[in-house]
């Protein structure tokens, strides 16, 4: 059944709550303030009465609505196991970022601030992000707006080594223990591209969201703009944020980006800063393709060589309408599953080309 907009809205709520939050009540109602606590008390017991449940992220986590006696709608958040502790209080600091500076949800309740597992915020009635907003100049001038407050975030000394690369690192590793088919050039496609984030990461390093979508970006009364969900928040270049948003909109068009680039660095962009879109566009796709490996089963090296050689489709296909979710994947044949993950390499390839990089070549070089 079709997810209706209202539906997708509290979704998208709810999944900013992963382990955001603050144990400075922000809301001045001490009558509802102890009522969000009741309920968030109420809810670490196991009584769910009177929350109604909705459908989270890619993330172990539960997610709920719930109202106040008055009649207002607040959601709470119960955090799984991912992405750890030092992830759940990287992300526990930048949502209170966000939030003192208005550009995300209103944080109301944490129950513990030093290992997050149950958070409360404001519920935002509004509508999600889609890629005709790019085209409404007040629109895009407030999300460069909450771009540039989101980069100006003080870095935690503790958070230093929590960075791009290091946790693709890690996740590639993940993979990899699993013993699943890869394709025969993915160590050579990930040394390669290490190589390349090392050498970036050396510079220009700021408090990155890392998964802005039109999932993760709400519009309220047509203007206001929020960021949720800071689950993979890590320390990165910051065009990063903004290759990732175009990517996950599919949103090919150049006036657009050097616009989005001319506002957020407030001159025109050079052709060597229109190339990193670009390659951090491909590092998008990879980091899409490699995570999406895992619920491949039943293949082989040789069955995902030949498709990465025939197939067509790019991610774009799926991205365009909406993505595909772990129980919608299951639903698809084994040859759609198989172009569904390799899709994403595809333009993590293609986009390497658009930045001049041709990962292939290098990697058949070694």
């Amino acid at each position: 059944m079709a997810l209706t907009r209202t539906y997708l809205v509290r979704i998208i709520c709810g999944l900013v709550l992963f382990f955001s939050g603050c144990t400075t009540h922000l809301n001045n109602d001490v009558d509802v303030k102890n009522e969000i606590m009741q309920v968030a008390s109420r809810f670490a017991t196991g009584d769910k009465t009177g929350l109604q449940e909705i459908e989270g992220g890619l993330s172990d986590s539960e997610v709920y609505v719930f109202k106040s006696r008055e009649g207002q709608r607040y959601v709470l958040k119960k955090g799984g196991s991912w992405p750890g502790r030092d992830g759940k209080l990287m992300e526990l600091a930048l949502h209170k970022f966000c939030s003192t500076n208005g550009i995300s949800p209103k944080l109301l309740y944490v129950d513990d601030e030093k290992n997050p597992k149950i958070v409360v915020m404001d519920y935002i009635d509004g509508k999600l992000l889609a890629r005709q907003d790019f085209y409404n100049e007040e629109l895009l001038d407030n999300i460069v707006k909450n771009l540039r407050c989101l980069h100006s975030m003080p870095i935690n000394p503790t958070f230093k080594k929590r960075t791009l690369l290091s946790e693709l690192k890690a996740s590639v590793a993940r993979v990899k223990k699993k013993n699943l088919a890869l394709p025969s050039k993915f160590d050579g496609w990930c040394k390669y591209l290490f190589e390349l984030l090392s050498k970036l990461e050396s510079t220009a390093m700021v408090q990155c969201h890392c998964d802005l979508s039109s999932r993760n970006i709400l519009i309220e009364n047509r203007k206001k703009v929020y960021f949720i969900d800071f689950q993979c928040t890590l320390r990165g270049n910051p065009l990063f944020d903004i290759a990732h948003l175009l990517y996950k909109l599919d949103l090919n068009d150049e006036e657009i980006l050097r616009k989005i680039l001319r506002k957020y660095l407030g001159r025109e962009a050079t052709t060597a800063e229109i190339k990193r879109i670009f390659f951090y566009e491909s590092v998008a796709a990879f980091i899409a393709g490699q995570f999406r490996l895992q619920w491949l089963k039943n293949t082989t090296t040789a069955e995902l060589d030949k498709f990465m050689s025939q197939a067509t489709i790019s991610s774009s296909h799926y991205l365009e309408k909406g993505d595909l979710r772990k129980k919608e994947f299951q639903t698809l044949s084994q040859r759609d599953k198989i172009e569904y993950v390799l899709s994403f390499f595809k333009d993590f390839l293609r986009f390497g080309k658009e930045a001049g990089i041709s990962f292939n070549e290098e990697v058949d070089r070694d």
